[in-house]
């Protein structure tokens, strides 16, 4: 959380809402997937609640240190392969 965040509990709550409603979406939507970067470059644009700007940036700065591209953009791909085949019956 940034230095100025007033309500950690609540900044948590919803950043975890957005993460997993928002970007999970926006990954695993199986009419519409989108790549990690298009999903990463989107996902700055939603809605997020009590989360504060300072806190959203701060975030995001975790974000883009800590995932690393490639793998990130392998597994998702691999998970929506996987999910494609099960949902949709060949």
């Amino acid at each position: 959380h940034a230095s100025n965040c007033s309500d950690k509990q609540a900044c948590a709550e919803d950043w975890q809402a957005v993460w997993w409603n928002g970007m999970g979406r926006l990954l695993l939507d199986a009419r519409n997937p989108q790549p990690f970067n298009d999903a990463f470059e989107r996902f700055w644009d939603l809605e997020f609640g009590r989360v504060g700007t300072d806190c959203k940036k701060a975030m995001f700065t975790q974000l883009d240190i800590n995932i690393p591209q490639t793998h990130a953009t392998r597994f998702v791909d691999n998970v929506h392969d996987r999910l494609i085949k099960k949902l949709i019956p060949t």
